[in-house]
């Protein structure tokens, strides 16, 4: 199976669910939110850490000086968003969002993050995460 990264690399069509299932599960793994030292979320943070939309944003497509300080909606508009993801720029929106709405939730942000996930999978007719925390 080809890797979701890889479809998006090469501009290949993605749906909703693989996308969604990916990225909460990325934020999962990572456990903590994406933020720089100014407490403002970051598509790319300190440690490897990165944040919902980061997660979908292939390394040869990632500049700092393009991307960071950037809206999903920004970054569709000048051409830096893979075609794959285009069709779902509002659902990583969302996600990124939920992201950076409960960066500042210390301890409590997994537990938050994937309260506003479930809420978005809800809004877009998608299956809620079911993965372990």
């Amino acid at each position: 199976m080809i890797d979701l990264l890889t479809l998006i690399e090469n501009n290949q069509p993605v749906e909703a669910q693989e996308l969604y299932d990916y990225i909460v599960e990325a934020i999962v793994k990572q456990g903590r939110p994406s933020v720089g030292d100014n407490d403002r979320c970051l598509y790319r943070g300190p440690d490897g850490l990165k944040c919902a939309a980061g997660h979908v944003i292939p390394d040869s497509m990632y500049s700092p000086v393009r991307i960071e300080d950037k809206s999903v909606d920004t970054l569709r508009r000048d051409g830096k968003l893979s075609e794959s993801l285009i069709p779902h720029a509002a659902l990583i929106y969302y996600l990124q969002r939920a992201h950076d709405g409960t960066s500042n939730m210390g301890g409590d942000f997994l537990n938050a993050f994937l309260s506003d996930a479930k809420h978005t999978a809800v809004e877009f007719n998608l299956k809620p995460y079911g993965g372990k925390e």
